[in-house]
């Protein structure tokens, strides 16, 4: 077996585990939501966890609105919101290893998103200035303006499709996408 072919299988692998352990919490676990609005002067979002789906909004408006689902069976991660410095912090740590939150979350147009997760979908529809889209396992699809940008778009398993924008290293907006098994698209409305 080529090294491409193990990578496509492993990638496979926990794509697969990942999907059972979100059924399972789906039908045994406990589960929370929750919405917070986080105004202030806000140039840039963060939020990093350790398993779920991210996607990520942009519109007028000036606060951040953050939907979460947190599901878990032994032990509840916990959501933490901090701005520091313009900078909005969102973080899911400390559940276990069942546990998984999926956000949903709409910032002001113009911010700087990064959004990262160690297993899960990331998805980015956005009008922004910086984007970083990262996942250990799941797929990332990017979906932005038509225009020029410098684009890092990568996969270790998967395949990356980047269609209907330009690709310029000196553009002034730039869109990194990876991960490490999946799927990578970025693309233009």
């Amino acid at each position: 077996m080529n090294r491409k072919t193990l990578g496509i299988a492993l990638g496979v692998t926990t794509v697969a585990a990942g999907a059972v352990t979100a059924a399972a919490l789906a039908s045994i676990g406990w589960k929370h939501h929750d919405t917070r609005h986080v105004g202030g002067r806000i140039h840039a979002v963060v939020i990093d966890e350790n398993a779920g789906n991210i996607h990520v909004t942009s519109e007028v408006r000036r606060d951040v609105l953050v939907h979460s689902t947190t599901s878990w069976i032994f032990h509840e991660p916990h959501l933490r919101t901090n701005v520091v410095n313009g900078v909005l912090r969102i973080e899911t740590r400390a559940g276990g290893l069942l546990s998984g939150t999926n956000y949903r979350v709409t910032v002001p147009n113009g911010v700087t998103i990064t959004a990262t997760t160690d297993a899960g979908d990331v998805k980015v529809d956005a009008v922004s200035r910086h984007i970083t889209a990262k996942t250990d396992a799941g797929d990332v699809h990017v979906t932005v303006p038509a225009g020029r940008y410098a684009v890092d778009a990568d996969t270790d398993a998967g395949d990356v499709k980047v269609r209907g924008l330009v690709r310029d290293d000196s553009a002034p907006h730039s869109i990194s996408a990876r991960t490490d098994a999946g799927d990578v698209t970025v693309e233009a409305r």
